[in-house]
């Protein structure tokens, strides 16, 4: 059971108990594997800014027992939990040296998963959704509709199995070798917006930290190098709290953009784009015109990542392109030098300056040019702006010794 690699996709946001949890019992069950996590960069799942920059995030995950984390490009990271588990598990099958994904869920039973997951992907249920939601079902409703039949329907309602579903799709629909490896959820859930134990969700420990700072009550539910690192970053002002720069570079792209750029550059539909633009010129801030667009069939999340996806300028591409490390230790950096010759994909460290350090191709790739967007619009978000930008051809990965 040694010597296996196993792999994972999160954001980290920030690095809290329960990821320390999920890597211990990996660990328990493969104590001398490689951990290989695929982590979202700057910009998450659901359209949210992350609280700091990917490599700092990376370097805690390194700290804390992975060995080598991969970034997430953007044109996978900031999209549905579909496109989203598919990026990293596209990622991680690039490698071809992984042998379990390992995911967190509310569900224990890996076969109803599994049921929900082969019901996700045939034809029938696709033209169920289809005609349930013509008549007048919002997405969400469509689903618990046809699922109840088959699940319980807490199976499919719950954020992490949702992920986990997604996430045996993609495996399957990739034809990868990896198998799935669940790790139930302890404790709390992922949406819970206050603490309650030292195994908090990032969403409470995200809005403890906004609300009331660097607290006791906060240090209890992360490893001890995350929280100094939190203070550390909170000392440079280099933490993500407030939405008014954000808001400001958003209206202001909103305003100057035109409707085909919105349905080229998110996930937008069904006409959604007129209302972004009709509301984007009532409302001068962030929170007043998602409250606008947020509706029983459009949530909040959705408009979330829609707008982060229009102010970077999203790039709808079929697959990643490249792998790139944001930091490793001395077990992942003889990792990479294994796989690097049979890796299906290039392996991006360095760019150099005007990318001289990668093929050309690559320099082209949409998937670069929106990771390198979305680094220099975070720069723009820090509370005292230094000027810096371009960071992505500044830095190199973390080595954690």
């Amino acid at each position: 059971m040694d010597n296996k690699t196993i792999g994972i996709i999160t954001e980290y946001n920030p690095f809290h108990n329960g990821h320390a949890l999920q890597i211990r019992k990996i660990r328990n069950l493969f104590p001398n594997c490689n951990i290989v996590v695929v982590m979202s960069g700057f910009f998450l799942q659901r359209g949210q800014i992350a609280l700091f920059d990917k490599w700092h995030r990376a370097e805690l995950a390194i700290s804390n027992g992975v060995n080598l984390v991969l970034e997430l490009p953007f044109n996978f990271a900031c999209r549905s939990a579909e496109t989203f588990a598919f990026g990293g598990v596209f990622l991680l099958t690039a490698l071809k040296k992984v042998d379990y994904l390992a995911f967190g869920a509310e569900t224990k039973n890996l076969d109803d998963l599994k049921t929900a997951a082969s019901l996700f992907s045939s034809n029938n249920f696709r033209e169920n959704l289809k005609q349930l939601m013509k008549k007048g079902l919002s997405y969400p409703q469509a689903v618990d509709n046809i699922m109840s039949q088959y699940l319980p329907i807490d199976t499919v309602r719950q954020a992490n199995n949702i992920l986990a579903i997604e996430y045996l799709k993609a495996l399957k629909n990739l034809n990868s070798n990896i198998k799935p490896l669940l790790i139930p959820r302890e404790v709390s859930q992922y949406r819970e917006i206050s603490i309650h134990s030292s195994i908090a969700s990032a969403t409470a420990i995200r809005e403890e930290l906004k609300g009331n700072g660097l607290t006791p009550l906060l240090a209890s539910t992360m490893p001890k190098n995350s929280f100094e690192m939190l203070k550390q970053l909170s000392t440079n002002k280099q933490l993500i709290y407030a939405e008014n720069i954000f808001s400001n570079l958003l209206i202001y792209k909103l305003r100057t953009t035109s409707l085909e750029y919105i349905r080229q550059h998110s996930d937008v539909s069904e006409g959604l784009e007129y209302s972004i633009c009709k509301y984007s010129e009532i409302y001068n801030d962030y929170p007043s015109l998602l409250a606008a667009l947020t509706n029983k069939r459009y949530p909040q999340s959705r408009i979330n990542r829609l707008l982060t996806q229009i102010l970077i300028g999203l790039e709808k591409t079929a697959n990643p392109t490249y792998i790139r490390p944001l930091a490793f230790d001395k077990t992942g950096v003889t990792f990479l030098n294994k796989i690097k010759n049979n890796a299906s994909l290039p392996i991006i460290t360095k760019l150099g300056k005007n990318f001289k350090n990668i093929p050309a191709e690559l320099a082209k790739c949409a998937n670069l040019k929106t990771d390198i967007a979305a680094t220099n619009i975070y720069q723009l978000l820090y509370p005292e702006n230094n000027g810096i930008h371009n960071l992505d051809f500044l830095t190199t990965p973390k080595y954690i010794k």
